[in-house]
């Protein structure tokens, strides 16, 4: 699925990234809600949604604190957990949401502080591009079996692997002079050996692994150019975001093709909102258009928006 919303998205709209960093982005956001009079928290866990006669009411905090919502509850809630977070809701919505398809695999990120820029064996034009996808295989049988490895939580010797260094463009990422390199890499979340468990002690290892395969298209990734490297492996990515990347998956659920658009995660889930309770808003990389990166918010506040008598496009234009 991601190969056409991709495509259409950058033809539509382009690749931006925020200058110094995608953390940039964050840091704007958080400027702008508490400029407008809004209050952010963090290290404040959820520990449910409170319902009052059909409506979201607002949450309780693990504390026991409870804050009241005046107009909306919105909740990055993926389907498989939020009978956790909301009591109450039909049966049929849960037992549909609680078996939304994960995906079979998941992702290892390893990200390398360098002395120098990254230098691409295809030139110096290639490493201007926001983000590469690299093959280390020329077939699509040799791919699907890769991928088959991965289904029955084994390491595959060839690997797909994506990154680039992205203060080539921006140079504000990096201390002045320096280089990075950000690279990605499928992995199974369980692996048959030790399941997920054993990727704590396997991580490096896995790590030399993936080193390897970037190093046939970066020429520079060596000891003497790497400062440092801090690798994330699947269980790692669950760790960070136990709610919202469960077994590892950056989708939140699998994006395949009936696990999209207004089925996306659920037919029942898919119009960013839940069944039977009103004011409860989801928003997430398992609500369309998925992919993990963009989008899984816009469509949210549009429709927020719509429910209460507002004009996005003047809001949003007029800032």
């Amino acid at each position: 699925m991601g190969v056409y919303a991709f495509v259409g998205i950058m033809h539509s709209h382009g690749v931006s990234q925020p200058v110094g960093g995608s953390g940039k982005l964050s840091e704007s956001l958080a400027r702008c809600v508490e400029h407008y009079g809004g209050e952010i928290r963090c290290n404040s866990e959820v520990r449910k949604v409170m319902v009052s006669d059909g409506r979201a009411a607002g949450v309780e905090l693990s504390d026991g604190e409870r804050i009241l919502a005046r107009d909306a509850v919105i909740g990055a809630l993926p389907p498989h957990v939020i009978s956790r977070f909301v009591e109450g809701l039909d049966p049929g919505v849960v037992q549909r949401a609680e078996r939304a398809s994960l995906a079979p695999f998941s992702l290892f990120v390893s990200h390398y502080d360098l002395r120098n820029k990254a230098q691409f064996h295809a030139g110096p034009d290639v490493g201007r591009a926001t983000m590469l996808t690299m093959m280390s295989c020329d077939r699509l049988s040799d791919m699907l079996d890769d991928f088959d490895e991965l289904r029955r939580g084994r390491v595959s010797k060839r690997r797909l692997v994506a990154g680039g260094d992205e203060s080539i463009k921006d140079p504000t990422c990096v201390p002045a002079g320096k280089g990075m390199f950000h690279g990605m890499t499928f992995a199974p979340y369980t692996l048959a050996e030790g399941g997920a468990a054993r990727w704590d002690e396997y991580k490096e290892e896995f790590g030399d692994l993936s080193l390897q395969a970037y190093r046939t298209f970066v020429k520079n990734l060596t000891p003497d150019n790497i400062i440092a490297r801090t690798l994330c492996s699947p269980l790692d990515l669950e760790r960070s975001s136990p709610n919202s990347m469960v077994k590892g998956d950056v989708h939140g659920v699998a994006p395949y093709f009936y696990q999209n658009f207004a089925h996306r995660p659920t037919p029942d889930l898919g119009r960013l909102s839940v069944p039977g309770l009103d004011n409860l808003y989801l928003v997430g990389p398992f609500m369309h258009p998925g992919g993990g990166v963009f989008g899984a918010g816009r469509g949210t506040a549009i429709k927020i928006f719509d429910d209460l008598g507002m004009d996005f496009e003047r809001v949003t234009r007029n800032g």
